[in-house]
């Protein structure tokens, strides 16, 4: 939900982003990404803590074509091997991200276990 991302962003005054549990989108065919809400007509870029207009809001979303599915042994393969070694998809879907909040995602996680994260 990229409307909530770049409100969080703006009141927390974050550098930058930790992705996570990118894993469980594997096996996607496409993957959908809110992009922006519609609200009685008119585009919303960045959501509001108003409930009531969260209430109203339409989901606009983009597709991205996703990536195989890959098992714990794959995932754990890709953390050794760095962000290089992520499905192209994968990263395409991360840098899409990125270009959509306006800051980086240093760190992305591939599992439940303790350092299955790759690093940007």
């Amino acid at each position: 939900d990229i409307p909530l991302l770049r409100y969080s962003i703006m009141i927390n005054s974050i550098d930058w982003v930790a992705l996570t549990k990118l894993d469980v989108l594997s096996g996607l065919r496409k993957i959908p990404i809110c992009v922006e809400y519609d609200v009685d007509g008119k585009t919303i870029r960045i959501a509001s803590p108003n409930v009531k207009m969260l209430e109203k809001a339409t989901p606009i979303y983009s597709y991205l074509d996703g990536w195989p599915d890959l098992g714990r042994e794959e995932w754990r393969k890709i953390t050794l091997r760095g962000w290089d070694a992520l499905p192209e998809n994968a990263r395409t879907y991360v840098e899409t991200i990125e270009n959509l909040v306006g800051k980086p995602i240093k760190l992305v996680s591939v599992g439940a276990a303790a350092r299955m994260e790759v690093v940007k």
